[in-house]
């Protein structure tokens, strides 16, 4: 990851166990958020927690929703579904596709506030079928 993000802006919370790894990313835009990871014990045979936990506005109180390709808060935290869980891959998936994955999120929730268009306007993931909601099975 460090090759990838600046060293000032990843942050290592209790690396040895319960671990979270937090990192500052500024939108184009220029918004500036804090994406938090929660790393669970059997990672990479799981799928991630990816938290939204620092943001420039406050954040919507959303809870799961397809629309929105959230989850139910965790932390009290917006919880971002990044990936469908039947198409996790531990040894193709890494935390740095993770936080681009929230990148790729926080672009189109602040394009989704500007110009109104639904989020999956900006996430359509032709890999599924919009009648099936990979937010809900995880």
């Amino acid at each position: 990851m460090a090759e990838e993000y600046p060293e000032g802006d990843i942050k290592w919370i209790h690396p040895n166990e319960n671990t979270k790894i937090e990192l500052r990313v500024t939108t184009n835009r220029d918004n500036v958020y804090r994406l938090r990871v929660l790393v669970l014990e059997d990672f990479p045979n799981s799928v991630p927690v990816l938290l939204v936990c620092e943001s420039p506005q406050p954040m919507p109180e959303w809870d799961e929703s397809h629309e929105h390709h959230t989850y139910d808060r965790k932390q009290g935290l917006i919880n971002i579904c990044h990936n469908y869980y039947a198409h996790w891959s531990p040894e193709k998936n890494r935390i740095v596709d993770v936080f681009k994955k929230g990148r790729q999120w926080l672009e189109a929730y602040e394009s989704s506030l500007e110009t109104g268009r639904s989020m999956d306007f900006y996430l359509d993931d032709a890999e599924v079928p919009v009648s099936v909601n990979p937010c809900v099975f995880q």
